[in-house]
């Protein structure tokens, strides 16, 4: 495939955005921020660009990418037919759709470019062929006394976490089969415990149309996602009534923040001591759990740093019980391409043939912290620096 680096006096007079820092209101409060400052992801235990990048070559190689902490590839070295790396700007892959468009960060000076290609086999990654590659802002495993602060924000904590996707112009939209979507982010304890995944594709029913969707898994009977206690809904994303459509924001910067604290319990409740297996020996409130999701919409007039504000989606849960019951795991944010129905080179799951055979986007800008510890507002995760507004 067919990818241009740029230098900085080769990039086409598009807008960036402001550095994050300066505007409006000074530092940010976080727990965590990546920008990709140096062009590269750092040690994955570091709160700044701390990231692990996982990837797939064109010779089906499996990368993964971190200054230290598990890395075996260099961030310095970049191999163009990596699924997945960090750059200052560059045409974006072609695809059937036409060549591709001329990409620059939307915030600060480097972005994270992400794809996934049909014609690669992902067993190094997935072991099952299923697409994925991902940026893990987290180190891997359980967090070591001292080391919290590195995997993200534990149970009953209210936190916000914020990031920006570019999609590019040409960007093959995948219109195949109910239920045929590309999950971008999400949050869980392990892969068989998802608390939130947001995803694009045709969602809860077949629909030529493509839209941003959710899923999330409630009970408060037990720690995992597929027990008989539990409820999983998917459902599309939609502001005022109107459902997001993914179409819209091609060729646009799309900003979201997140703001949740996993507490599934409508009376003080420890888990430990009302018998469920594996759960945190942790006495928790009743109706603290909050879950809501904010998202820029494309038609809006961005300001002169081309920010948008984002608005309330219909994830909308205050103060009632919200998640699956707290295990020991830390819960882990999750940047990733991971398109679990293609039918991928290798595969021995997906049962639905998708028309796309390129799927990719691009981050800039990537914000989290807890509410209470680290003094992390709406703001302080709002790419655009906008408050709550509700």
């Amino acid at each position: 495939m067919l990818r241009t680096n740029l230098s900085h006096s080769q990039m086409l007079p598009v807008r960036r955005g402001a550095t994050p820092v300066d505007t409006p209101t000074g530092p940010r409060n976080l727990r965590f921020r990546g920008e990709f400052d140096n062009n590269r992801v750092e040690d994955r235990d570091l709160l700044t660009d701390g990231f692990q990048i996982r990837a797939i070559d064109d010779n089906n190689n499996l990368h993964v990418i971190s200054t230290g902490g598990g890395g075996s590839d260099s961030p310095d070295v970049v191999d163009d037919g990596m699924d997945t790396y960090v750059t200052a700007g560059e045409t974006s892959m072609t695809t059937a759709n036409g060549v591709g468009q001329v990409m620059v960060p939307h915030i600060g000076n480097h972005m994270c470019r992400m794809s996934l290609e049909k014609s690669k086999n992902y067993n190094a990654i997935s072991g099952t062929g299923k697409p994925r590659t991902d940026i893990n802002p987290y180190r891997e495993g359980n967090p070591s006394p001292g080391q919290e602060a590195s995997y993200g924000i534990g149970f009953d904590k209210e936190a916000f976490i914020g990031w920006t996707i570019q999609l590019p112009s040409n960007m093959e939209i995948d219109d195949h089969g109910a239920g045929n979507q590309t999950t971008v982010f999400g949050i869980n304890t392990d892969p068989g415990r998802t608390l939130f995944a947001m995803r694009f594709g045709n969602a809860p029913t077949n629909n030529p149309a493509i839209y941003w969707s959710m899923i999330r898994h409630f009970s408060d009977q037990s720690v995992e996602e597929d027990h008989a206690s539990s409820v999983k809904t998917i459902e599309r994303i939609s502001i005022g009534g109107v459902d997001q459509l993914l179409s819209l924001d091609v060729g646009e910067s799309v900003s979201f923040v997140l703001r949740y604290r996993w507490n599934p319990f409508d009376v003080d409740t420890n888990p430990v001591s009302a018998g469920i297996p594996n759960s945190l020996n942790q006495l928790f409130e009743a109706n603290k759990g909050i879950l809501q999701l904010f998202k820029t919409e494309s038609s809006d007039t961005p300001d002169g740093d081309g920010f948008r504000q984002p608005k309330l989606t219909n994830l909308n849960f205050l103060n009632e019980g919200v998640g699956l019951v707290p295990n020991n795991d830390m819960p882990k944010w999750r940047a990733q391409l991971y398109k679990f129905n293609w039918d991928a080179v290798g595969s021995t799951g997906g049962t639905r043939a998708s028309n796309s055979t390129i799927q990719n986007i691009y981050w800039s800008g990537f914000y989290g912290g807890e509410a209470i510890n680290n003094g992390t507002k709406f703001e302080d995760c709002n790419p655009g620096r906008y408050p709550m507004p509700i």
